[in-house]
């Protein structure tokens, strides 16, 4: 059921509202801006040190983008899916506004070489603004008024549990202590990932009219995904464990794709063509991140068994950007370009806007994965460097402009039920 407009959907004190433009807004700013310095630097092939370390690059990603726009999707999301008490849930803007205070002011002071004890404290106060998010969200899940069974409400406790562990992790890493890649592990594989998937499960077939998921592959999907982030994280400790958990991976993959049924025909066809667009690119978004997800997970497995050539460390690293940005980050920009102006009676979204930004990651990401295979290794990185960054930056201005600019007319919509392969029951709003 939709949610009535209430008069502070306007508002940027909305909690949608507020964590998609802070989240945004570190996506296209710290967190890209990051990444993109520390590619052109390994374009340079010199010991050039980066503003910050790779590490914090990943938490400014992880946290002020996925965790900021998470935070708010949940606020609104809850309560219609699970009644929870709306009341509780908008407390998140407190949570969200710190936190992405904190997270600047880390970025500030790692930037400006500040000493330990000063970083200790910058990643005290993220802590802080974590568990109180956290403690929000959990206490909004307990009361809710719906089974514990009924998805994605299990599936959303566990992650949110784990977002303090996996910061307690990034901190611990931050300020000296060798625990590897194990917090940026945790927070991406154990944190975003479920969190997304879980919002997919629910929100593919009752926002976008695809069909219905199979919930039975999709439990078997997640529990072999659970059991992945697990040996995952222990393989900062114990190698033989990463090759595991990224094979247990394929399979996870291949059955939570199958599960969300997303290269499937459509269940509701949209009679609007403007609508019927955004939903076709919102599902072309879906298929190349279902298919960027195991093919993550292959490259990962291919490089760390020495099938494919070269420093292994580098198909890690790829295999992981293939995961964050190629199926976390274009899932999130299908979903969000198409549901938050609707969401915040926004201007509605381009769909050759979305096509391009979409053009523009994807084809980032194919030039990173042939960078051992072409001489030019150093134009190859710097080009993919700013396709990256430019499809980033695409998309970051085309959801401030649906978050701000007002629709155009009233949302209306004609859809038509596909009831089997021969037949259409058109069916108006």
């Amino acid at each position: 059921m939709v949610q009535p407009m209430t008069p502070s959907l306007r508002s940027l004190s909305n909690p949608i509202r507020l964590g998609g433009v802070l989240g945004v807004l570190f996506l296209a700013g710290p967190g890209s801006l990051e990444g993109l310095s520390l590619l052109l630097v390994h374009a340079q092939g010199t010991p050039l040190a980066p503003l910050v370390s790779p590490q914090l690059h990943a938490v400014l990603q992880l946290g002020g983008f996925f965790m900021l726009v998470i935070w708010g999707f949940l606020t609104h999301a809850l309560p219609g899916m699970l009644m929870a008490d709306s009341r509780r849930t908008e407390a998140i803007r407190g949570p969200i506004v710190a936190f992405a205070v904190a997270l600047m002011a880390l970025w500030v002071g790692e930037a400006a070489h500040a000493s330990t004890g000063i970083l200790n404290v910058l990643w005290g106060a993220g802590m802080a603004a974590n568990l109180w998010g956290t403690w929000i969200l959990l206490g909004a899940v307990r009361t809710a008024r719906r089974s514990w069974r009924e998805r994605p409400h299990p599936l959303l406790v566990i992650p949110l549990v784990l977002f303090p562990v996996a910061w307690a992790l990034l901190w611990a890493g931050g300020v000296g202590f060798d625990v590897g890649n194990a917090g940026v592990e945790l927070m991406l594989l154990g944190v975003v990932a479920p969190i997304i998937l879980a919002m997919s499960y629910r929100m593919f077939s009752a926002m976008m009219g695809m069909q219905l998921p199979r919930p039975r592959w999709f439990d078997a999907g997640m529990l072999l995904w659970s059991v992945a982030v697990i040996a995952r994280v222990a393989g900062a400790w114990f190698p033989l464990l990463r090759v595991f958990s990224v094979g247990v991976l394929v399979v996870a993959g291949v059955l939570i794709a199958v599960a969300l049924r997303i290269f499937e025909r459509e269940r509701v066809v949209m009679l609007d063509r403007e609508a019927r667009g955004q939903r076709q690119v919102m599902q072309v978004h879906a298929m190349v991140a279902c298919a960027l997800l195991v093919v993550s997970a292959v490259v990962q497995l291919l490089g760390a068994t020495g099938v494919l050539p070269g420093n292994p460390f580098y198909w890690q690293d790829a295999g992981r950007h293939l995961f964050a940005i190629g199926f976390c980050l274009i899932l999130v920009m299908g979903i969000m370009q198409r549901v938050f102006p609707n969401f915040l009676r926004g201007r509605a979204s381009s769909v050759p806007w979305m096509y391009a930004n979409l053009g523009l990651v994807g084809a980032g990401l194919c030039l990173r994965l042939t960078e051992p295979f072409l001489p030019e290794t150093a134009l190859v990185v710097r080009v993919a460097a700013w396709l990256l960054y430019l499809g980033v930056l695409g998309f970051s201005i085309h959801m401030l402009r649906g978050m701000f600019l007002p629709a155009l007319e009233a949302p209306q919509m004609v859809v038509g039920i596909r009831v089997s392969r021969s037949t259409e029951v058109r069916v108006p709003s």
